[in-house]
């Protein structure tokens, strides 16, 4: 796949500034927009297994809107 030379740059600098691969982040803004959009989804499903749209539910990475919750809430308490 080839992206626009201003497309490479911009996900350079946003991979950079929250530390992730750009293969990866790739990957999940393509997979994302194929979820949504994508035809031939039934292809790649099997009818037993739940639909993960995001393509994030077995994603251990940590969530920095998460982290800044939780860290209010623990100086609330």
């Amino acid at each position: 796949m080839h992206l626009g030379e201003n497309t490479v740059k911009r996900l350079g600098v946003h991979c950079s500034l929250v530390g992730r691969d750009r293969s990866a982040v790739a990957e999940e803004i393509l997979g994302t927009w194929l979820a949504r959009y994508g035809k031939g989804r039934a292809i790649f499903e099997a009818e037993d297994q739940p639909r993960d749209p995001a393509g994030d539910a077995d994603d251990d990475r940590l969530d920095v809107a998460t982290l800044e919750r939780e860290s209010a809430e623990e100086e609330a308490a």
